[in-house]
């Protein structure tokens, strides 16, 4: 029944969704300063070891070893992590 509702080629859905991915992708995260307590939430969830900082100082994620899982982001309680 439904065979013909969608007569996209393959190709160019599998193309289209690259697209999508690489967009989804193409971002860095980063922690503000003025809003990080230093409280090691982040960096201790972090799976890939991307964030240091000393306890009660801010944090910095180095872009080079995240993988962008977003962990970071669920985890922080100030808000302090944010993706450009």
């Amino acid at each position: 029944k439904f065979r013909h509702c969608l007569q996209i080629p393959v190709r160019v859905v599998y193309m289209h969704m690259s697209q999508v991915r690489r967009q989804l992708m193409d971002f860095t995260f980063h922690i503000d300063p003025e809003k990080c307590n230093g409280c090691t939430v982040c960096a201790r969830n972090c799976s890939v070891g991307a964030i240091t900082g000393e306890k009660k100082s801010p944090h910095v994620i180095d872009i080079e070893k995240c993988i962008k899982c977003r962990e970071c982001l669920r985890r922080c309680r100030f808000d302090a992590v944010y993706t450009v």
